[in-house]
């Protein structure tokens, strides 16, 4: 994200047939299926997908951070309290969706 990216301007006849290009497309540069992307996996050297949906987003954060105990770890920080809650604040996935989305 932020670099420009790569287009292609090819007309097809049909509908159809732009969506089979794309969907052949996808899994070449990325080596997943598009309608599996939800278990998206990104692979060494191929591209990945970046989430732009503020649900999509919402969801893989919640996913990546589901073994993280908050409670925890704010309890034994070092941080000033004022921090330690700003810390909080922008790493709660429910929070971030509400300001973001």
């Amino acid at each position: 994200m932020g670099e420009d990216g790569q287009h292609q301007l090819t007309p097809y006849a049909t509908r159809d047939l732009a969506v089979t290009e794309f969907l052949k497309t996808f899994k070449s540069k990325t080596g997943n299926v598009w309608a599996d992307r939800d278990n998206f996996t990104a692979v060494p050297g191929r591209w990945t997908l970046q989430m732009a949906d503020g649900a999509s987003v919402s969801q893989r954060q919640r996913k990546l951070l589901s073994h993280v105990d908050f409670k925890d770890v704010a309890d034994s920080a070092t941080l000033s309290k004022s921090l330690n809650l700003l810390m909080r604040i922008v790493s709660d996935v429910e929070v971030r969706h509400l300001l973001f989305v």
